[in-house]
Order: structure tokens, then sequence, then C-alpha cells
């Protein structure tokens, strides 16, 4: 061992594959209406193409907790999971997202001057 491996000491390992942490105690990130709609729609398409959770969570690779987490719209779907998905159900991606109107967008515009010194 180098002078330097010894300094430097064992090589660190990330935490999560994604490369980004969670912070520490930070609360989970609650569902929003679209991860609702879309784990609802996976939910019908799954269940009238006749696969059962745990062969569709097997197909894609992934736990059927994670499966059913993404049916109740807990955990948000990834794009290359909701492509699988729909190729494994012979559907279109638009399928998924049938009925969702737009959503607002929020104004971001700083306020006026004028409207700070009013609120004074």
């Amino acid at each position: 061992m180098s002078d330097v491996e010894a300094f430097l000491g064992a090589p660190r390992r990330r935490g999560l594959s994604s490369g980004r942490k969670r912070r520490q105690g930070s609360p989970p990130r609650p569902p929003t209406s679209l991860d609702v709609h879309l784990g609802g729609r996976l939910r019908l398409l799954r269940i009238a193409g006749g696969f059962s959770r745990e062969e569709m969570a097997g197909l894609v690779g992934i736990t059927v907790r994670d499966l059913r987490d993404q049916e109740r719209g807990v955990k948000r779907i990834r794009a290359e999971h909701l492509v699988e998905y729909a190729e494994l159900l012979e559907v279109r991606l638009s399928r998924f997202f049938a009925d969702v109107g737009p959503q607002p967008v929020p104004d971001r515009k700083p306020p006026s001057v004028s409207s700070l010194i009013a609120d004074l």
C-alpha cells in the first residue's frame, strides 16, 4: 500500500444508486395528484392486462412493495419504468395520462415595489 492509499484510506462508496443522498431527518415527499393518478391508472391497466403484482414487479425488476407503493401514489414512477409498463401492457404512454388536466403553474413574478410599499 502506498503512502497516498494509506492516507486516503478505503475508497468511499455512495449510499444511493442515483448518487443523491436524502437529508437526515427530512420528511418523505408527499404524493402529488399526478403520482396518485398515474399509480391508479397503472393498477387499472395491470389488472385489465391480467398481470399480478408479483408478475409485473418481476418483469420490471422492482419489488412487489415498490409496485404497490407506485400504484398507491406513495412512490413516484420512474420514466423508464413507465415505458416498460406501457410495453408490457401493450398500451401507449398516453393511456397513463388520460383524463389528466393541465396543472396550474404558480405565478412566479416578483411583487412590484408599489405593492410591497402598500403592504407596509
